[in-house]
């Protein structure tokens, strides 16, 4: 082998090694929730390993959340709430609860706080789960929290409802009743530079409001046609950014994802297939989103339509098919990129 060779070959193998030590480097850590089964990935969703929590009574799994200021996760299930303080990899079951959390959130006020919503009551932690205060519920229908990034102000909604606390959870008072008539709330988000914007994602659309609950309308994220908004996505990095997942029932349920860069005032197809079950987005960078679909993959030489990922880095104007089979898809119900 001649020099000039050898230096070209010792330069194609440093190369290779930056990039695959970069791609590490830049992995994002996933996680997938289905009813039985927690899976993480550590590779930006190349691969999935279920975690296991040792637990006396088999678990549901119902919800998951992070303390942004450390890589620890919470998991809210059938038996009380698990924990793990290092990223998802080993876990605890705190022994405090024993019934079934709904759902589970931090506080972003600075205080790592955690609230955790049962049928009963909502409760709240100062100390990472050791020990728990009941603050009650404004309604027995409480299915989604949604704190504000530096204040005390939690909004509540469920059955139809929106509720506001502007002192941690302690007193509540409704903002609007039987706002989506007959329909179905899926999910909250308010705008995390100013509290007074929120999205329902409903059976009925997407409904907003821009002076904190006080007047609602109905927007049109896709066609004319009725539109089942299922997931919304206000991005924390760019307060500009949403993204959304809805169906168009007028197309037989064909699944978009959707992106807004100006509040939700206009609305973009970033991708759409007959079946899209989640969808995610990085809350460090708004470019990067995720969603969960059936893609064609090559599985030992055979194509096959399978459950898969698929990510883009730029803000969904390309997207990549990940070579590997999503785990739990059939009972899956969350997809989360971690905060670190």
């Amino acid at each position: 082998m001649t020099t000039l060779k050898k230096i070209e070959r010792f330069f194609l193998v440093l190369i290779t090694a930056f990039c695959c030590f970069y791609d590490i480097a830049n992995a994002e850590t996933l996680f997938s929730l289905s009813d039985d089964q927690i899976y993480i990935s550590l590779d930006s969703g190349q691969s999935w390993k279920g975690v296991y929590i040792e637990s006396s009574v088999p678990l549901r799994f119902n919800d998951l959340c992070f303390d942004s200021a450390s890589k620890t996760v919470y998991a809210a299930t059938s038996a009380g709430i698990a924990k793990s303080v290092d990223g998802g990899r080993i876990w605890n079951k705190l022994s405090f609860f024993n019934e079934n959390v709904n759902y589970i959130v931090p506080s972003l006020d600075g205080s790592h706080h955690i609230y955790a919503v049962t049928w009963e009551s909502l409760y709240v932690s100062s100390d990472g789960g050791k020990s728990w205060k009941a603050l009650g519920l404004p309604s027995k229908q409480i299915f989604f929290l949604a704190p504000f990034a530096k204040s005390k102000v939690i909004y509540a909604a469920g059955g139809g409802s929106l509720y506001v606390s502007s002192d941690s959870g302690y007193s509540w008072k409704i903002l609007g009743k039987d706002i989506i008539g007959d329909g179905v709330i899926f999910d909250m988000a308010v705008n995390p530079a100013n509290r007074l914007q929120l999205y329902l994602a409903s059976s009925n659309g997407l409904l907003y409001t821009g002076d904190g609950g006080k007047s609602w309308k109905i927007k049109n994220i896709g066609s004319k046609d009725w539109i089942q908004t299922v997931k919304i996505i206000w991005c924390r990095e760019n307060p500009n950014c949403l993204y959304a997942l809805d169906s168009d029932v007028k197309e037989g349920g064909k699944c978009y994802v959707r992106k807004s860069l100006d509040k939700g005032n206009k609305w973009y197809t970033i991708a759409s297939k007959d079946e899209i079950f989640l969808i995610a987005a990085d809350p460090l960078k708004a470019s990067t989103v995720y969603f969960t679909g059936i893609s064609l993959l090559a599985v030992s030489g055979v194509e096959s339509s399978l459950a898969s990922v698929s990510k883009s880095f730029d803000g969904g104007r390309t997207w990549k098919v990940l070579e590997s089979v999503m785990p739990g898809y059939s009972k899956a119900k969350l997809l989360l990129v971690a905060p670190w």
